[in-house]
């Protein structure tokens, strides 16, 4: 009677059952204690990171609102031919020629036969000092047909100058500097046309101040192609602003090098003009 009377009703817990007069200083019991805590941070957390996961496109999008769709589009890889006097015209160098100066010249006439009476000793017949000190010309200047015999006037005198000539007798040879817009044999990109769209579609940037601006249209880039298929020369024939002339610019300087075209058999410049255009969806 006496242990019924000392019994208690109140029954604690699994745990305390279980660890009922055992070291409850172990480990095992402080983590069944605190079971139903850790549960329930991981429940919460858990549906946390999937209303976040749902919800983050909804909130990327009310942040940034509309997206602008960027579309650059290389037109029609078709390349034109281009004056290239219009891009690189130089001033035209006139050659001077070298004027002789008007020389005097002597034209000794024969005196006619007269008697010795009708002779003037007086006459001024030039010496041979005289003569020796004046040009002699090959060519008969305008001279009176009467008089003395010995007439002096003003005359062009002097051989015609050919242009070899006029250049200290070298003739004046290409330097190698001419454009054609159009030979036999043109210029290529690596792979042709298509291969050239490619690669401008490839490396192609819409610069962000043209779409913020809503800049759109078509730059078109005027270049050569050297000797050795470089690319020179590179500049803007048509622009829109916003960098877009700046990037087709910096595309084109940025192509390898081309096959070279050739003219006669020999490689040249050739110069060819690009349309690119920049549109946004």
């Amino acid at each position: 009677m006496n242990h019924l009377a000392n019994f208690s009703p109140v029954v604690g817990s699994m745990d305390d059952l279980i660890f009922d007069n055992r070291n409850k200083s172990y480990g095992a019991y402080f983590i069944r204690q605190e079971y139903g805590h850790h549960m329930a941070k991981g429940i919460f957390f858990g549906i946390l990171i999937f209303i976040i996961g749902i919800m983050t496109p909804v909130i990327r999008k009310w942040i940034e609102g509309d997206k602008i769709v960027e579309n650059v589009v290389v037109a029609d890889p078709i390349i034109e031919f281009i004056d290239n006097t219009n891009f690189h015209k130089k001033p035209e160098q006139k050659i001077k020629t070298n004027q002789q100066p008007k020389a005097q010249s002597l034209k000794y006439v024969a005196p006619p036969v007269k008697e010795d009476d009708d002779i003037d000793h007086e006459a001024n017949i030039p010496t041979i000092e005289e003569l020796q000190e004046k040009q002699i010309s090959t060519q008969t200047a305008n001279l009176p047909q009467e008089g003395n015999g010995v007439g002096i006037e003003e005359g062009n005198l002097g051989k015609i100058i050919s242009g070899n000539e006029s250049t200290g007798g070298e003739a004046v040879k290409s330097d190698g500097s001419k454009v054609y817009k159009f030979v036999a044999e043109m210029p290529e990109f690596p792979n042709g046309l298509q291969g050239m769209g490619d690669y401008i579609r490839k490396n192609l940037n819409y610069p962000l101040i043209a779409k913020e601006n809503r800049i759109e249209g078509t730059v078109i880039i005027s270049f050569e192609v050297s000797e050795v298929g470089a690319i020179e020369k590179v500049q803007v024939a048509r622009g829109i602003g916003g960098g877009c002339d700046e990037e087709a610019v910096r595309v084109v300087r940025s192509m390898p090098n081309w096959k070279p075209g050739k003219h006669n058999g020999q490689a040249v410049k050739v110069a060819f003009m690009l349309p690119i255009k920049f549109s946004l969806l």
